[in-house]
């Protein structure tokens, strides 16, 4: 068979003759037809995803399956890899097309199949049953019976699920949607694992015993939360009797050293339970007990602390070394467990054990402050005095800036470029590296190899492009600085892919990419000067002298000055040395007007609606400008026109499921993207509820550098943060990281939205965003640039929809008011201002909110001042806790 006669049958035969006449030629035969056959398929590829695919036109051919056998017949597993389950028939029966074609590489390429995709192992499972290759015994074939695509339904089809693969899922994890805990959670009761596996243990086609210890060992092992828990239902669930608990009761006692805390709960719960029936020994208990006494959440301690009550009774002989372990409770965040523990401690009367009384002291400043005068008379000491009531006149000092350093050779210019590539979360140096680029690129292309590694790594990158926008966009660049190339060309040319491999349209990497091809059609040019907006420093700022003296450079090289890298300049102009700035500039150019009117002249706007918009934005955005909105052409907010933000939460949703909605609204009412200017991109609106229109984009690397395009006005970009989150959501990587780290920069401004986001952000279930949305706190708290009135306004209307966890927020406070005295402060002001609540309907968990400060005006042996604060608890009655906590805080003023 020729190549051409191989390219007819591809485009001119139904699948079943194809398949009929490929079959009769040898495999190493077939081989030396591919490369007509793989042109046509790629042809075929580009057409259906390139992101230019409506300037592409679709090759001809007959049948598409018949050209899925013809890549069967003549490719091999690396050339078919990339196209996943596209190139598997969907008409023809793939057994028989294998078995028809019989290809040497059929084991590789079924495992790389389900590797790629665990969605695709029934599909080809048929091929291993009917003996045509091996099974792939991988943890993609488990992770096919996790699939949402009928995974339990296979359970009978599959000989080995019984007998070997069903114990593999205690082995094998799996993350994200393919998990246990995943699949049921979304899966109807019928189609669940857990329902599948249950039924066939009741009828003995698992074995029960089996399955308890699996589901231990499973327990045991380094899972994370939410798919551990799996297993702990499943061990309940398959309802052991109390002699197969008892018997496995040295692995609950271990599960206790566990840092899943809902294991740990599922431990105690069984232990308490055989230690009610009298078949837990008071020594095993006491040799694990310690970790669950000194977790975090409250009902773990307690019950640990009753379990250790029972330990002693059965061993008395050990009752110091309960008490030992009793006063561990002590590093507890909660008033009432280290009340029990010191309870527990006094009721043995073991304080002067040596051993009780050095654990006891060492928690004596760390204890809640209405506990220390107990603490210190069980210790024989005295009382630590009140700490003196800060009044958060702190200090205003800022962080200092640092200067950013222009590369300064073609080889310092290589180097960082290709440091980016890899790591683009400074943006600060993903801008040094254009400015690289502005100055020594052209010289780098006529040096000959100097560019190679750019171009090979920015080709690799490019065709494999993921989620990080910038790193498309400077895999584009590095690749058009190579070839001499705009990027526009390089993208229609090279991105062979679906279309979200692209740059989103209307984002702020879009901006990016084209502020670099101006600098690249000055690099074709020969040109060599700076990047107009590289900042000054590492506050994203651009010093007024700095720019001057740049456009002074163009002037010199007779360039024309580049459009959207003046206007991106604009917007990070500091407020700083503006005057010296203006008496500098020579105005010849629209552009140099622009610049002027930017400094404080009185220039009249010109035609050039881009720059002008920016150097009203850069001038007085607070401000509104009929001239500016005259060749705006309307009231645009953010051009021209001040944007007015307010940030509005409601509760949606019907009982009992309600949720959270965060909005943020603009007034004016902002226009469609057709108006958009770069000063007005944060303000981007979509009519889809879950809309991808979020100009910053929705990775951390894309949303940090749009944290540098208008620096000196942050709060449109702070309500893009309010808008992106999702408190219940966990992240390796979370991108919300990226919009607090601002916050920390010199110069950080902090508005009502910024104080919105903080208040957001605390609430987040991602312990890495609590934790540096406190440290942001912390800082402008240290600062003097947080208002606890403003903050206590925000978080309110948050609280006040009842569909976020009070208790996150209270961890977030106690942990930021144990910084200082000052901050402490600050939380008390916040909390008091908070307590603005119907009093006949107060929030769930407010009793941990008043318990904190309690506790903190006890340590600052202050009362509440606030009237509106004392009004509320002062109509707060009955009994519960919330009432006892408000009657011992309005006790505290009448002292």
């Amino acid at each position: 068979m020729t190549e051409d006669e191989a390219l007819g049958l591809a485009t001119k035969a139904t699948a079943e003759e194809a398949l009929k006449q490929f079959a009769k030629v040898e495999e190493t035969e077939r081989r030396k037809l591919r490369k007509p056959i793989a042109e046509l398929w790629k042809a075929y590829w580009r057409a259906e995803f390139s992101i230019t695919a409506e300037k592409t036109k679709r090759p001809s051919f007959r049948d598409l399956e018949t050209l899925r056998v013809a890549m069967l017949a003549t490719a091999t597993p690396p050339e078919l890899k990339p196209y996943g389950f596209h190139i598997l028939p969907s008409r023809l029966d793939v057994v028989e097309v294998m078995r028809a074609l019989s290809p040497s590489w059929l084991d590789r390429y079924v495992s790389d199949l389900i590797d790629g995709s665990a969605h695709l192992v029934w599909q080809v499972a048929p091929i291993w049953r009917a003996g045509l290759c091996a099974r792939p015994e991988t943890d993609s074939l488990i992770f096919g019976y996790y699939s949402h695509i009928g995974g339990h339904r296979f359970a009978e089809e599959e000989p080995d699920f019984a007998r070997r693969d069903i114990w593999r899922f205690f082995e094998v994890e799996g993350g994200g949607e393919l998990s246990l805990a995943a699949h049921d959670k979304y899966t109807p009761t019928d189609g669940q694992w857990m329902t599948t596996i249950l039924a066939m243990a009741r009828v003995g086609k698992l074995d029960r015993q089996r399955l308890l210890d699996a589901s231990l060992d499973a327990l045991e092992r380094d899972f994370g939360q939410f798919r551990v828990g799996w297993y702990a239902r499943l061990h309940t669930a398959l309802e052991p009797t109390q002699d197969e608990q008892a018997a496995r009761a040295a692995r609950y006692l271990r599960l206790l050293a566990s840092p899943i805390p809902p294991t740990v709960s599922f431990a105690l719960k069984t232990l308490k339970s055989l230690d009610k029936a009298g078949q837990l020994g008071g020594d095993a208990l006491l040799a694990e007990l310690g970790p669950p006494l000194q977790a975090r959440q409250k009902s773990t301690v307690a019950t640990a602390l009753q379990l250790l009550a029972s330990a002693v009774r059965k061993a008395p002989g050990h009752a110091a070394e309960a008490a030992r372990l009793a006063a561990t409770a002590l590093i507890s965040e909660a008033t009432d467990v280290q009340a029990k523990a010191l309870d527990f401690v006094e009721r043995l009367d073991a304080v002067h054990d040596p051993e009780v009384e050095a654990t006891l002291a060492a928690h004596l400043d760390a204890v809640a402050p209405s506990l220390r005068p107990r603490l210190a008379a069980m210790l024989g000491a005295d009382a630590p005095e009140p700490d003196v009531e800060a009044t958060c006149q702190v200090s205003t000092e800022t962080p200092i800036a640092t200067p950013v350093r222009p590369v300064g050779s073609v080889e310092e210019a290589v180097a960082l470029f290709l440091q980016v590539l890899e790591t683009c979360r400074d943006p600060v140096e993903v801008e040094r590296a254009i400015d690289g680029i502005a100055r020594f690129g052209a010289a780098a292309r006529v040096e000959g190899d100097k560019l190679s590694p750019v171009a090979k790594r920015s080709r690799q990158l490019l065709e494999r492009a993921g989620d990080v926008k910038l790193r498309t966009a400077l895999a584009a660049t590095g690749v058009a600085w190579a070839e001499g190339e705009s990027i526009a060309t390089v993208l229609e040319r090279r991105l062979q892919g679906p279309s979200y491999l692209g740059l989103t349209e209307n984002s702020l990497i879009e901006y990016f990419a084209h502020r670099t091809d101006e600098i690249l059609a000055n690099l074709r040019e020969g040109a060599q000067v700076p990047l107009l907006s590289l900042p000054s420093d590492n506050s994203g700022q651009i010093a007024p002298v700095d720019l001057v003296e740049r456009l002074g450079i163009y002037r010199s090289a007779a360039l024309p000055t580049p459009q959207k890298d003046l206007a991106l300049a604009l917007l990070r102009l500091g407020p700083a040395g503006r005057e010296e700035a203006f008496a500098r500039l020579q105005v010849e150019t629209e552009a140099d007007r622009a610049v002027a009117f930017a400094l404080g002249g009185s220039e009249t706007p010109g035609v050039t609606t881009e720059l002008w918009v920016a150097a009203w934005a850069a001038r007085s955005p607070e401000t509104a400008d009929a001239k500016i909105a005259k060749i705006v052409g309307g009231t645009v907010p953010a051009a021209g026109t001040p944007a007015n933000l307010s940030l509005t939460v409601e509760r949606e949703g019907k009982p009992p499921y309600f949720w959270c909605v965060a909005k943020v609204e603009i007034a004016p009412k902002p226009v469609p993207a057709t108006k958009r200017f770069l000063s007005s991109s944060f303000l981007n609106t979509s009519d889809r509820r879950y809309g991808m229109d979020n100009p910053c984009g929705y990775s951390f690397e894309d949303i940090a550098w749009a944290s540098i395009v208008w620096p000196g006005q942050m709060e449109p970009f702070f309500a893009c943060a309010i808008k992106a989150m999702d408190t219940d959501q966990k992240l390796t990587d979370h991108f919300g990281l990226a919009y607090l780290e601002p916050l920390l920069r010199p110069g950080a401004g902090c508005g009502p939205m910024a104080h919105g986001m903080l208040a957001f952000y605390l609430e987040s279930a991602d312990r890495s965003i609590t934790g540096l949305a406190v440290d942001a706190i912390a800082a402008l708290v240290t600062t003097g640039k947080l208002s606890a009135e403003i903050f206590a306004q925000q978080l309110g209307l948050f609280v006040a929809t009842a569909t976020l966890p009070l208790t996150r927020w209270t961890r977030a406070l106690r942990d930021l008011a144990a910084l200082s005295p000052d901050h402490a402060a600050f939380v008390r002001r916040v909390v008091a201002g908070l307590l603005l609540f119907d009093p006949e309907d107060p929030p769930r968990d407010l009793g941990g909110l008043l318990e904190l400060l309690f506790e903190l005006h006890v340590a600052a042996g202050a009362a509440i001042s606030d009237p509106a604060a004392r009004t509320f608890l002062e109509q707060l009655r009955g009994g519960g806790k919330v009432a006892k906590l408000a009657r011992k805080l309005i006790e505290l003023g009448d002292r």
